[in-house]
């Protein structure tokens, strides 16, 4: 009798054991299952956060490959013209001390320009009469001393509209550059405007020869040096008669990529 209980007592605790250990394995596989779940498995929204960052690393790279291969392409182009047609004039480039320019008149008007885009400029607007658009080159070539009285002129008239000397010089200068900062130095630069609109201002751009200059420059050589909503690059205000020779190829990179020049320049010191 005392044999059979011990016997069963025996067996009471082996189950126990055995259901403890039972307990305790299925408790490890449960937390192995869960370490599973969130290291080595990816839920949908992990999936989609990391797909994404690839996408934009992906794109980062394609427009860091764009941005070179353009910046290369600017540079190309570049070599292809003479260094002296391509020199950058604004507010924070003067005109180099030893700049030499030759220059030719433009007969129609009577206006010097650099003798090396006289031809492109007559073959230009040549190419418009023959389409019924009447030209007049009202600037071309300005010397330092003329650029100096008429950056003086607009100067005191800005100061006579009650503007302290300051103020009147910064908006003198977002229209008119101080001597030794104008294109115009270089003979490089026309202000050209219809024959039936005398007025240097918006108006041009309505006018039938700035909408075809406009379609039509670069095909010359030719850019419109200050487009509209560019102030902030270019530090002058939107001149739809300021025209700008930088050669063909220049000008038709700087078309196709709605550039300025200054961000064409940039573009080209980018490349090492």
């Amino acid at each position: 009798m005392a044999k059979d209980k011990r016997k069963k007592m025996q067996f009471i605790v082996v189950a126990e054991i055995i259901a403890i250990l039972v307990i305790i394995n299925m408790l490890l596989v449960f937390n192995l299952d869960e370490t599973l779940a969130t290291g080595d498995t990816k839920s949908p929204e992990t999936e989609e956060i990391q797909t994404e960052k690839q996408k934009q690393a992906l794109m980062g790279n394609l427009v860091d490959e764009e941005s070179n291969r353009k910046a290369a392409e600017a540079k190309e182009v570049y070599q292809s013209e003479k260094e002296s047609i391509l020199i950058l004039v604004n507010k924070d480039h003067p005109v180099p001390d030893d700049y030499k320019v030759k220059t030719s008149t433009y007969t129609k008007q009577g206006k010097k320009v650099a003798s090396s885009i006289l031809k492109p400029l007559e073959t230009m607007l040549k190419a418009g009469e023959e389409e019924g658009l009447s030209f007049v080159v009202c600037s071309a070539y300005r010397s330092n001393k003329y650029q100096k009285d008429l950056f003086e002129r607009d100067l005191k008239k800005n100061q006579n509209q009650g503007l302290d000397y300051e103020e009147a010089y910064k908006k003198t200068a977002t229209s008119v550059q101080p001597s030794g900062y104008s294109e115009h130095a270089t003979g490089l630069a026309v202000d050209i405007i219809s024959s039936h609109n005398s007025e240097l201002n918006k108006t041009q751009e309505e006018t039938k020869e700035f909408k075809w200059l406009k379609k039509n420059c670069y095909k010359y050589g030719f850019i419109l040096r200050y487009p509209e909503n560019k102030s902030d690059i270019t530090g002058i205000i939107y001149e739809p008669w300021h025209f700008r020779y930088v050669g063909k190829k220049v000008a038709k990179f700087i078309q196709e990529n709605k550039l300025t020049y200054e961000e064409y320049i940039d573009l080209v010191n980018s490349v090492q």
